[in-house]
């Protein structure tokens, strides 16, 4: 048998919170959106397959688009390591689960900021 999930303290959580807020300031203004701008490239094969343009990214929308996506991005520190603290994962397996959760998560929130906002400019 198992042991239970490890508890969430107070602590943990506002740690967690503070590196995701933390993630998502550098990410965005120090980074100037460099972080979104990589997730970007790697869900462009995807992109590509599911809204076909010639253009995915038009020139007004680029820019501002990567940054919202790094700013967003940083909200998953928490959510990946409470979550593999709660499967009590350690040492290298934590790490390789939360940076694991962070590139999938990542790709999934480009994908979706897309559909949101720029889906619809190309549609003009």
């Amino acid at each position: 048998m198992s042991d239970p999930p490890a508890p969430l303290t107070t602590r943990t959580v506002l740690g967690s919170l503070l590196a995701g807020a933390a993630v998502s300031l550098v990410g965005a203004t120090v980074l100037m959106g460099i972080p979104g701008a990589l997730l970007a490239a790697l869900a462009t094969p995807v992109i590509d397959l599911l809204w076909p343009a010639p253009n995915a990214f038009p020139r007004d929308s680029a820019w501002p688009f990567m940054i919202f996506t790094s700013l967003l991005w940083g909200a998953l520190v928490p959510v990946c390591w409470l979550w593999t603290r709660r499967m009590r994962l350690r040492g290298w397996r934590r790490a390789a689960a939360v940076a694991l959760g962070m590139l999938l998560g990542g790709l999934v929130l480009v994908l979706v900021l897309y559909a949101l906002m720029v889906v619809p400019l190309l549609g003009e």
